[in-house]
């Protein structure tokens, strides 16, 4: 799967790489960032990663795989904020595929509405800091070794986020996005958004 991935790069003039920057993404069209992050998403330990043929995608341009969870990803390179649509179709999209998470990644930001119907129907949303985090292979790593946040309290994701200067310094600025506190703890956005509120008492 990875040689074909390459194979697409070559064809499409960008090569796959462990380096990428947010400067780099921004500077690709929409072809071509779709397959910069499924090399991304492999860095980051994904498997069974695709990249759908484009032509009755039904709105899906990546399937990946982490742990028991499929993912069925929309990408969206964009210059404004990404609306209700590309959460619509991601969410079906997912159903079609059969897979167990929807995911709308962009190198932008979403709308308010985008983000409110995401809540409702159990779309996750990706923006330019969950893509920066993935960029730079940022994971959780707790003492017994898990990522996954169902299995930790929300005290030990407080206490993980204090322990990181940087997360410190973006809640000492109210910088934190909840974006980055779902991608990181893979947690939804209402307790993604709990979680911004509880650390506003450490500021």
């Amino acid at each position: 799967m990875f040689s074909f991935i390459r194979n697409i790069f070559q064809r499409a003039k960008v090569k796959p790489h462990n380096k990428y920057t947010l400067d780099f993404i921004d500077r690709l069209n929409g072809f071509q960032f779709e397959h910069a992050f499924a090399d991304i998403l492999k860095q980051n330990n994904f498997n069974n990663i695709t990249v759908t043929q484009g032509s009755g995608d039904q709105g899906i341009d990546v399937l990946a795989q982490s742990g028991a969870d499929i993912y069925a990803i929309q990408c969206k390179l964009y210059t404004g904020n990404v609306g209700n649509s590309a959460v619509q179709q991601a969410f079906s999209g997912a159903v079609y595929y059969g897979c167990t998470k929807a995911i709308v990644v962009t190198n932008s930001y979403f709308t308010k509405s985008a983000h409110a119907l995401a809540s409702q129907i159990g779309v996750e949303l990706w923006d330019r800091d969950v893509l920066y985090s993935l960029i730079k292979n940022t994971q959780v790593s707790f003492a017994n070794g898990s990522s996954n946040a169902q299995q930790v309290t929300d005290d030990d994701i407080i206490k993980d986020l204090l322990s990181n200067s940087n997360a410190i310094q973006l809640i000492a600025n109210d910088e934190l996005s909840t974006s980055y506190i779902q991608r990181k703890y893979r947690v939804g956005y209402n307790k993604a958004t709990e979680l911004k509120q509880k650390l506003k008492e450490y500021r």
